[in-house]
């Protein structure tokens, strides 16, 4: 994941005109971008698709318990799955992997409320659901790892709504769209293959 994930932001910074400064607004080298987001070195820490974020006892997470003693939940934990990482976005805030939850027993158990109509959002959007599915790869010094979730849903607005703008390059790695400026999405040539546990963390 990691290779693949940094040999595509290479390509990006390497063959698509503007690429820094169209995310970071500065121009950088391809050392210098990775740095920026502390991807010089694999990261030591397991890159995890959240599920659903249950939190503590008190911490009023809607269906918490409903969701942890459900007969799918408790029959997929200590599973392996299966999951396909089809692309990558990249913003000035985070570099995460796409995911595509490819069975109908990992979407019984994906349970992602920002991707409902629950008011948080602008326009009370209601996104297919898996939409976030997505493993962080790296953020920006100060920024939550949970900030790739409002990073996907404004990428996922942008391709919907075919946001005006957009510049696409095809590049070996797949087919790299600039969006609004800091917004970038690429969709891999050849989508790779994940071997997953799912378990409570």
């Amino acid at each position: 994941v990691y290779n693949k994930c940094c040999n595509t932001l290479r390509d990006c910074i390497k063959n698509v005109p503007g690429f820094c400064s169209f995310v970071l607004d500065k121009d950088c080298s391809v050392e210098e971008f990775l740095e920026y987001f502390r991807l010089s070195e694999m990261p030591h820490s397991l890159y995890h698709c959240t599920a659903k974020f249950l939190g503590g006892p008190k911490s009023g997470t809607v269906r918490r318990l409903e969701y942890h003693q459900s007969t799918e939940v408790q029959e997929a934990c200590g599973k392996s799955f299966k999951i396909t990482m089809t692309g990558m976005i990249v913003t000035s805030a985070v570099v995460a992997a796409r995911i595509k939850l490819s069975s109908e027993e990992l979407l019984m158990i994906y349970d992602k409320p920002e991707e409902n109509t629950d008011g948080r959002l602008k326009d009370k959007l209601c996104y297919p659901k898996g939409s976030t599915a997505h493993l962080t790869i790296a953020t920006a010094e100060g920024v939550l790892p949970k900030h790739s979730n409002t990073e996907i849903l404004a990428i996922a607005d942008m391709e919907r709504n075919n946001a005006d703008g957009k510049v696409s390059h095809r590049l070996k790695s797949g087919v790299v769209n600039l969006w609004d400026k800091y917004y970038c999405s690429v969709n891999f040539e050849t989508p790779v293959e994940i071997n997953t546990l799912f378990s409570g963390f």
